[in-house]
């Protein structure tokens, strides 16, 4: 990731639990990346990635992969 992003990032991932950074990062990585999103700069996504909402949804994403690895293991 370029430094600028991870100064985008960076200011607002703080407002997120640790255990959400990874999901957080990736999900900025994606969207940052993604060319049917030309209309959000990349302090934009940083916000919208850390807004309560999507906040929300990367703690579903995180539930959702633990108990699918957890599956995996039995």
């Amino acid at each position: 990731m370029a430094q600028e992003d991870d100064y985008a990032l960076g200011r607002y991932i703080k407002a997120l639990p640790p255990d959400l950074w990874l999901l957080a990062r990736a999900a900025f990585e994606e969207l940052s990346n993604n060319p049917f999103i030309p209309i959000l700069d990349k302090e934009e996504i940083a916000k919208l990635i850390c807004s309560p909402g999507f906040r929300a949804y990367l703690e579903g994403e995180l539930k959702l992969r633990s108990q699918s690895l957890a599956y995996q293991c039995t």
